[in-house]
């Protein structure tokens, strides 16, 4: 079956879920263990689960250090913003109607007042509209962090850069997907 791409942002199948899974990661994710526990959101480029203020309107995420792209570059937190400015103007989560400023974001334009970054401290404050139990889970699921120089439109036929363990190597829509290692992965 054919996958119908492999942007993270714009996954079409089953099949394109389960191969992106393993090349990018989010601020947060689902543990990695069957039954119950593993859909317990856990950190993952994030050093922890921030406790919200303001009422659980904000989170304040520290990004941890040493993590570097698939390329060799350091990931930053543009990098962070520029995964949830994507993943938002996709229109495929409930994160644009939660966070502030996002309610505009399309793949032409997205500039989201709700999402601060602070590159010295090595964070992302991200403002919510209302307190949202559900946030937390949607970060996990649908925010893929991507470089800050990727297009917010789909990218049919190029592999974007990841952090996760593997990486797109080649390929050639529908018919092949090589996985390689990324040596630049550490757990």
């Amino acid at each position: 079956r054919p996958l119908g791409g492999i942007d993270p942002d714009y996954i079409q199948s089953v099949q394109a879920a389960w191969l992106t899974g393993g090349t990018y990661d989010g601020l947060l994710a689902f543990r990695h263990v069957n039954g119950a526990a593993g859909s317990t959101v856990v950190p993952d480029l994030a050093t922890t689960i921030p406790a919200p203020a303001d009422g659980g309107r904000t989170y304040v995420f520290q990004l941890r250090s040493g993590i570097t792209w698939s390329t060799g570059q350091p990931l930053t937190v543009n990098d962070v913003r520029r995964g949830l400015q994507r993943a938002i103007a996709t229109g495929f989560t409930l994160l644009g109607q939660q966070i502030v400023g996002a309610s505009n974001c399309t793949p032409k334009k997205c500039d989201i007042s709700g999402i601060t970054v602070d590159a010295g401290a090595g964070t992302v404050t991200i403002h919510l509209r209302n307190a949202d139990a559900s946030f937390l889970q949607q970060l996990a699921i649908y925010a893929p962090v991507l470089p800050a120089d990727t297009p917010l439109s789909e990218l049919k036929d190029k592999a974007i850069p990841g952090t996760g363990p593997y990486q797109v190597s080649q390929y050639e829509p529908g018919k092949l997907v090589v996985l390689t290692r990324n040596l630049h992965f550490h757990e």
